[in-house]
């Protein structure tokens, strides 16, 4: 019984940083780059990752984000570009918002918020 319970113990505690990688972030900070390449993805680079990450495209639907929301959320990032405004852009599930995945490996934001200040 003693080495079934310590069998179990051992599992659960390899398993646990597995199963509390992720979390919804809130990522704060300014955009520096915004870009759209030539099929019409487009990438930022939010302060709070230090490297490009895709939101959309432009064109199509990207992991559930359509072209609709994406040209909002192109225009917010153009508003805080060009008036260097702070930015929330909201991920469901990752673990930190310096570890984001780069470029099109990044997941779908939730949203893309632009502030005031």
């Amino acid at each position: 019984m003693k080495k079934l319970l310590s069998k179990t113990a051992l599992v659960l505690l390899l398993l646990s940083p597995v199963m509390s990688q992720a979390a919804p972030q809130w990522c704060r900070g300014t955009i520096e780059n915004l870009w759209t390449n030539s099929v019409g993805d487009v990438f930022v680079l939010p302060s709070s990752r230090g490297q490009h990450v895709q939101i959309c495209n432009v064109k199509a639907t990207w992991k559930e984000i359509d072209p609709t929301t994406c040209m909002m959320w192109v225009s917010h990032a153009q508003a805080a570009v060009t008036g260097s405004k702070q930015t929330i852009i909201h991920y469901a599930d990752v673990p930190s918002c310096s570890s984001v995945p780069q470029y099109s490996a990044a997941p779908a934001p939730v949203y893309l918020m632009l502030n005031r200040q």
